[in-house]
């Protein structure tokens, strides 16, 4: 029953609030590919508090000079007999400049199966960051889920920073997720902020190759 019920905690964190993905908060560089990985999602209690361990995989491919793609699977939700994976892209909308900060815009659309039974969302996230000597790349950003099946846009707001080594990069970010609920009335046992949503926390690292990487 223990196995049984945090099973569903986890799927219902993770369809509830977005997903493990952090920030894609630049694109990669056009010609080029990169790996992902991620694991973390929203702080709920089951016995100890931990972050939800959803976990992802992915491939990205810088497409233009402002823009690439990439696609996803989710490893945890399989555990669960939950096929899950994501198509997504991110565009920069303007460079950064002295204190000028880089806009950019991302999208994502989420693809889920049990059974037969599935469920699509579309995920819009903008981020504006700032990227000091090369290496330290701080950021924050705004999320909006759209649920195809129904039910109200879930939103989620993130600051974070990316430390950038060479080809390799490192990114840690905490999330509020659904800052507009009451945390009381959310069916699983969020962590809240002033009585508000929960907070979580994402870990990634991704490593690029090819093209002038």
């Amino acid at each position: 029953m223990r196995v049984l019920a945090l099973s569903g905690l986890l799927f219902l964190s993770f369809v509830g609030a977005g997903c493990s993905h952090a920030t894609r908060v630049r694109p990669t560089p056009v010609g080029t590919y990169e790996l992902e990985a991620a694991v973390g999602g929203p702080m709920v209690e089951v016995g100890p508090v931990i972050p939800a361990p959803m976990s992802s995989v992915g491939l990205r491919y810088g497409i233009h000079p402002r823009g690439d793609i990439g696609a996803h699977l989710h490893i945890t939700t399989q555990v669960f007999g939950v096929t899950g994976g994501d198509l997504d892209t991110s565009w920069r909308i303007n460079n950064q400049d002295g204190w000028l900060l880089q806009l950019t815009a991302g999208a994502r659309l989420y693809g889920f199966n049990k059974d037969g039974f599935t469920r699509e969302y579309l995920e819009l996230s903008p981020n504006v960051s700032w990227l000091y000597r090369e290496h330290y790349l701080t950021y924050i950003s705004a999320t909006g889920l759209v649920q195809f099946h129904g039910g109200p846009v879930l939103f989620s707001a993130a600051a974070g920073e990316e430390l950038r080594l060479g080809r390799f990069s490192l990114q840690a970010e905490l999330r509020w997720y659904e800052p507009d609920y009451a945390t009381r009335f959310v069916v699983v046992d969020w962590q809240p902020i002033l009585g508000q949503g929960g907070w979580g926390v994402i870990l990634a690292a991704s490593y690029r190759f090819g093209g002038g990487a």
